[in-house]
């Protein structure tokens, strides 16, 4: 098994790189393997792989997508992860076996009704899946990146100035009829900078678990991850 995250861009450091390995490593009782795409070389932990972004044809996120090629690595199993997300309970779940493509989760926190975009439930926080069976997913992207990489923003799905991989990642598996399953809901949760939209994601979490997400500034004690949305 391996977990696989991209650093490229500003606005993460290698720090955070090394923050996210040191978290996993301390909230699982399973052996992994973790691996960074980057364009970064200097002040990694000496036991993350690093990948050298050769091909400098995508923007950000999008390279997340590589990961889909067949013998990108030489596991089975990948999970890819983003890096703005904190560690904060035991994380063995991710590791057992699923159906199919697995997702962070089906976006509970959604409160709006536009159902061109709840078409879209799939969040791009971390996806798992066995080495080369979507291979379509890069295949196609590739074909046209920068039709791709301005689709979903120039339709109105999401906005810019790069975004959208995770869209492009939902409609290849509607379009290929792929068997999906997802990781347990309650034990990934969004928070935002905003506080309308927390206060929003609040109530929904409420709404599902019948339960508050924040107990005297922690967390609910079956919440594993939290991705940090806009922070």
């Amino acid at each position: 098994m391996i977990i696989c995250t991209v650093l490229t861009g500003t606005k993460y450091s290698v720090d955070d790189v090394n923050k996210l390995y040191n978290e996993l490593k301390e909230n699982t009782t399973i052996d992994f393997d973790f691996l960074c795409y980057t364009d970064y070389k200097d002040n990694f932990n000496p036991n993350i792989i690093i990948k050298p972004i050769t091909k400098k044809d995508k923007k950000l996120q999008w390279y997340k997508l590589d990961f889909f090629k067949k013998g990108f690595t030489n596991h089975e199993d990948i999970i890819i992860m983003d890096i703005d997300v904190d560690i904060v309970g035991n994380v063995d779940f991710i590791f057992d076996n699923y159906t199919g493509f697995v997702g962070s989760h089906r976006w509970w926190w959604r409160w709006r009704e536009d159902k061109q975009k709840d078409k879209f439930a799939l969040s791009g926080t971390m996806y798992k899946f066995k080495n080369g069976e979507y291979q379509y997913i890069v295949d196609t992207f590739e074909k046209d990146i920068h039709y791709w990489e301005e689709y979903f923003i120039k339709n109105g799905i999401t906005t810019g100035p790069v975004n959208g991989e995770m869209h492009f990642v939902q409609q290849m598996l509607i379009d290929n009829k792929a068997v999906k399953s997802y990781f347990p809901e309650v034990k990934i949760v969004k928070w935002s900078d905003d506080f309308v939209t927390q206060l929003k994601l609040e109530r929904n979490f409420n709404i599902y678990v019948k339960e508050d997400y924040i107990y005297n500034n922690d967390w609910h004690p079956g919440i594993s991850i939290v991705h940090y949305a806009g922070s």
